[in-house]
C-alpha cells in the first residue's frame, strides 16, 4: 500500500535530525551544505560554500558532489519537506 506524503514526512523525520537556522550557524563543524531546490530558486540566493543538487537528480548525482564521505552534511531547501525527504534518502 502507498504511503501518504505526511506519512513519508513522519517515517523521515524518525530517520534525520532537523535543525534550525540558528542551530547551523552555531555549528563549529563546518558541515557540507546541499541546496536540493531547483536551479532556478538557486538564482535567488544560496546560503555561501553551499552546493547545487536538486532533488531530482539526487540520488545519481550526490557521491560526485561529496568526496568526503566522513564531513556532516546538511541539506535544506525553501520550506524544508524537500531537504528533509532527500536526507532520508542519504541516510
Amino acid at each position: 500500500m502507498a504511503r501518504t506524503y505526511e506519512e513519508m514526512l513522519t517515517a523521515a523525520r524518525r530517520r534525520v535530525d532537523e535543525i534550525t537556522p540558528s542551530e547551523l550557524a552555531a555549528r563549529t563543524d563546518e558541515p557540507a551544505l546541499i541546496d536540493v531546490r531547483e536551479p532556478d530558486d538557486w538564482e535567488l540566493g544560496t546560503l555561501p560554500g553551499a552546493v547545487l543538487v536538486p532533488r531530482g537528480i539526487l540520488e545519481y548525482t550526490i557521491g560526485g558532489k561529496l568526496p568526503d564521505h566522513a564531513r556532516p552534511v546538511v541539506v535544506y531547501c525553501e520550506g524544508g519537506h524537500r531537504s528533509l525527504l532527500a536526507a532520508a534518502t542519504m541516510v
